[in-house]
C-alpha cells in the first residue's frame, strides 16, 4: 500500500517567508515585461498594456503582430536543475538554494487514474505547487524568457504572466520568420 505524502507545514511556511524576501529583492533586477508574481502587477495590467499597443497600432495604421503561448502544467514541467541553476546565477543565497534543492529532491509524485492512485515515485522535473519558492522559480524562468528574447536581435517586445508568454512586434516583414522560428522552442 502506498502512502500519500504532504509537504510539511514548516517547510511550506519557511518557503513562503523566503519567497517573500526573494520576490521583493527580484524587483530590483527582473525584466519589466514580467507581470506575474510581482507586487502591484496583475494579469489585467498585462492585457491592458497589450490592448493599448493594439489600439495604438490600429489608430496610427502601424502594423503589429505577435504570438501567445499558454504553458500547460508549467509547474509540473519545469526541469529542476536548470531552475535551481537560474536561482544560483541570480544570486539567491546558497542556504536557500540548497534547502530548496533538498526539498525538491525528496518530492514524490503519483498518478491518479479514476479513483486509484499509483505508488509514489521520484521525479526530476517540476516545482512543488503550493511552495512559495516555486513562485520565485517561475519568476526566474519568466525572466530568462525575456532575456533570451531580447538577445535574439529582433525588434520585439515580450510580456509574461506566470505561464502565459507573449511576444509582439511592429516589424511585420521581419516578424513572421522570427516568430515562427520561436515555435519549436515553445512546443
Amino acid at each position: 500500500m502506498c502512502k500519500l505524502g504532504v509537504w510539511s507545514v514548516a517547510l511550506l511556511a519557511w518557503s513562503s517567508l523566503q519567497s517573500r524576501h526573494l520576490l521583493q529583492w527580484a524587483e530590483t533586477w527582473v525584466d519589466e515585461g514580467v507581470y506575474g508574481n510581482r507586487k502591484g502587477r496583475q494579469a489585467s495590467d498585462l492585457w491592458n498594456f497589450l490592448l493599448l499597443q493594439i489600439e495604438m497600432a490600429y489608430s496610427t495604421g502601424q502594423p503589429i503582430c505577435g504570438l501567445s503561448a499558454d504553458l500547460e502544467k508549467c509547474f509540473n514541467c519545469i526541469p529542476r536543475f536548470p531552475a535551481l541553476c537560474l536561482a544560483v546565477l541570480a544570486g539567491t543565497p546558497p542556504e536557500v538554494t540548497t534547502a530548496w534543492a533538498g526539498g525538491l529532491a525528496s518530492m514524490k509524485r503519483h498518478f491518479k487514474v479514476r479513483e486509484s492512485f499509483s505508488c509514489r515515485f521520484l521525479t526530476s522535473t517540476g516545482l512543488a505547487e503550493g511552495c512559495g519558492l516555486s513562485v520565485y522559480g517561475m519568476l526566474l524562468v519568466d525572466h530568462l524568457f525575456h532575456v533570451w528574447t531580447s538577445y535574439q536581435g529582433a525588434p520585439c517586445r515580450s510580456l509574461s504572466y506566470v505561464d502565459d508568454w507573449h511576444v509582439f512586434t511592429w516589424d511585420v516583414d521581419f516578424s513572421w520568420t522570427w516568430l515562427l522560428n520561436l515555435l519549436p522552442c515553445w512546443i
